[in-house]
């Protein structure tokens, strides 16, 4: 967030979005190990098509919700530019998103909900 806002109109987008790449990758490993474990009721295969299926429907409905926002007069991307959107939105995002919502917030409100019901009845 902070390399899109500080580095708007002061770096290309080129580099910010390489260095938005490598900053996420870089916090994902370090973070590694206080992520739960990514399982779920189905089979990898079946998690895999869902994950693809919901995020497909996510992509067509951010489309057609941003489609009278667009300018068609802007400014095209670089192939360069265009490749790296691409490589941050597909991989980078989603990881990082799923690790962070599921392997901390998740973890967090389940800890608070176990402390909750083990608290003493006379302090809830």
């Amino acid at each position: 967030m902070g390399i899109a806002a500080f580095g708007q109109d002061r770096i290309p987008d080129e580099i910010g979005y390489v260095l938005k790449i490598i900053i996420v990758s870089l916090a994902l490993v370090w973070a590694w190990k206080w992520y739960t474990p990514l399982t779920g009721p189905r089979s990898i295969r079946g998690s895999v098509v869902s994950g693809v299926l919901a995020g497909l429907l996510g992509l067509l409905v951010w489309c057609l919700l941003l489609a009278p926002f667009i300018d068609p007069s802007g400014e095209p991307w670089s192939v360069t530019g265009f490749v790296l959107r691409l490589l941050s939105a597909s991989l980078i995002v989603p990881v990082f998103e799923e690790m962070f919502i599921r392997g901390y917030f998740l973890r967090a409100a389940f800890q608070w909900d176990v402390n909750r019901k083990t608290m003493a009845p006379g302090l809830r």
